[in-house]
């Protein structure tokens, strides 16, 4: 599932996570237009019940990726980052 939130700080936003990501159970997760700085994305991302995660934060207070999955059905392997693409294989 991929989802441009347009600013993950908002409160709306990680409600509306925690429900998706209770009655969809979304394997995979890819946020983009976080706007979030690191400090604050690794304590928001704790918080949403996914099993692993990576990210790559905003620059410039532009953009910024959020990757979030669980192990149940996939297998993920960052390859590579750069400032505004995560490079990932998935395994199903």
């Amino acid at each position: 599932m991929a989802w441009n939130v347009q600013c993950a700080k908002k409160h709306q936003i990680h409600d509306e996570i925690r429900i998706i990501h209770q009655t969809h159970r979304p394997d995979l997760l890819y946020l983009i237009k976080t706007m979030v700085s690191e400090q604050t994305t690794r304590k928001l991302i704790a918080k949403l019940g996914f099993e692993h995660f990576d990210f790559v934060s905003p620059q410039n207070h532009s953009s910024g990726i959020w990757v979030l999955w669980n192990n149940a059905n996939i297998h993920a392997n960052i390859l590579l980052k750069e400032n505004r693409v995560i490079h990932c294989l998935l395994w199903i």
